[in-house]
């Protein structure tokens, strides 16, 4: 694979650094199994950490199945659960410091590939909220992910993916961030390895609008 891409994956966070409000390290670790029919479950852990790589922001346990409809067309459902480590409550040592929130969401992929070239479109619906009872605070999102993967490579794959978030609950329909990730994905066997880097900004809020964040990340996929 080209140097000159992994030198850009490995320096990408650090252009305009000094505009950063954050670097984080995300991880996920998970299992995939193919079922009958075209339809597949999925089991993962997501692991991050935050404040320049210092503390632990979150765990998050996720369960998904997806059903191929044909070469080109898949939808899917998840769900999280989001444990949010609150350091504020560090003096009460009784006190859980995991608060729980929520999130859903519903998936369209569609892919096509023109060798050695894969372009995918991700179209999601998310709701995140905060509990099952009557105080629910719920923040419902439409997500539009466009992903150009270059798989000339027979053990490597780089990739370019651009992310939107549609904040549904507000009347002009803003959008509220954007992302921007850079990455390449390796598979032999059952395994797969993707290591990306991402750069993200909030844009739709005038309080959060110049909030950046850059974002390590590594992944870990068992297919049975």
């Amino acid at each position: 694979m080209n140097k000159r891409f992994l030198l850009l994956i490995t320096l990408f966070p650090l252009i305009s650094l000094s505009q950063n409000n954050d670097i984080e390290f995300w991880n996920k670790t998970g299992v995939e199994i193919d079922l009958k029919k075209g339809f597949r479950t999925s089991i993962e852990n997501h692991y991050r950490i935050h404040d320049t790589l210092k503390e632990l922001k979150s765990i998050i346990p996720d369960l998904g199945l997806s059903y191929r409809i044909n070469d080109n067309f898949r939808i899917s459902a998840n769900y999280r659960l989001y444990l949010d480590y609150n350091d504020d409550i560090v003096d009460f040592p009784d006190t859980n410091r995991f608060e729980k929130s929520h999130r859903y969401t519903f998936d369209l992929s569609i892919k096509q590939k023109i060798n050695p070239i894969v372009m995918s479109h991700r179209l999601r619906y998310q709701n995140y909220f905060n509990s099952f009872t009557d105080n629910l605070i719920s923040e419902p999102y439409f997500r539009n992910r466009l992903k150009v993967s270059y798989e000339e490579y027979e053990y490597v794959a780089p990739f370019i993916s651009y992310e939107t978030f549609l904040n549904l609950k507000k009347r002009n329909s803003i959008l509220d961030v954007f992302r921007l990730t850079l990455g390449f994905s390796t598979e032999f066997k059952n395994h797969e390895f993707t290591l990306f880097t991402r750069y993200q900004r909030s844009i739709g809020n005038k309080i959060t609008q110049n909030n950046y964040k850059y974002v390590f990340g590594i992944n870990y996929c068992y297919s049975l």
